[in-house]
């Protein structure tokens, strides 16, 4: 659905429901989640049957554009690289790029290769992902690329690569169990995971700086950069939302 928020009214105001989309037109397909890129005025759901959506939503009105095939599994999270370029990741051990212009895949990888064995390979889900520009990193990647895509897995690894040929550049265990959120602030990376810890690492030299346990599975995380601030909020697996 598309909501409307006028950001001046006063407190308390209920946004107005102006649409209402379908991602599936061949039953119900739940979705996993969405992305929209200001520029171009995309907006992009991805759902459990492996389909990317991509919706412009100029105005009050949104019409469907082009329906993208991610993969043989449900696509886990799907992030705007810029106005031309859409990061996905898959169930089946997949990180894909497309050109959403000329709707083509334009590159995919593995997220896991420690194995030759395809089985064992897609039991690894990329499960977290953002997309930056390498000087949000500080020192961590300085002189060897500009953009990055930074992904977190089921195995606690937290990678960062290369955005176009997706080549990993860094990686590092940063959870005993699985990563489900990261956020990138100004001289921090912010991983969360399914233990309940939130991790914060260093983005000079990636290393651990900080970390707290919350009370439940952390779900989501997300970062307000304030001056040279961050305001790091939280959701977890029991509906509490954390400043």
């Amino acid at each position: 659905m598309l909501w409307s928020y006028d950001v001046t009214e006063s407190r308390g105001h209920v946004p107005d429901r102006i649409d209402k989309l379908t991602h599936s037109t061949t039953g119900t397909a739940p979705v996993t989640c969405l992305a929209y890129n200001s520029e171009s005025g995309y907006l992009a759901s991805a759902g459990w049957n492996g389909t990317i959506v991509i919706w412009s939503v100029g105005g009050r009105n949104a019409k469907r554009v082009k329906q993208l095939m991610g993969g043989p599994e449900w696509i886990l999270r799907v992030e705007f690289a810029d106005r031309s370029r859409l990061v996905c990741t898959t169930a089946d051990n997949q990180i894909a790029v497309w050109n959403v212009e000329e709707f083509k895949r334009v590159r995919d990888v593995y997220a896991h290769v420690d194995s030759d064995d395809k089985e064992n390979r897609t039991k690894c889900w990329p499960t977290a992902l953002c997309t930056l520009q390498g000087s949000s990193l500080g020192g961590l990647l300085r002189g060897t690329a500009t953009e990055m895509t930074l992904v977190g897995d089921t195995r606690g690894v937290l990678s960062v690569r290369n955005r176009t040929s997706l080549k990993e550049l860094w990686t590092k265990k940063a959870h005993a169990s699985t990563v489900t959120s990261l956020a990138v602030g100004i001289m921090s990376i912010y991983t969360t995971s399914s233990d309940g810890l939130v991790k914060i690492w260093s983005s000079a030299n990636g290393k651990l700086v900080g970390q707290f346990f919350c009370r439940a599975p952390v779900t989501s995380v997300a970062v307000a950069s304030v001056g040279r601030s961050d305001r790091l909020i939280t959701g977890d697996s029991l509906g509490n939302v954390e400043f």
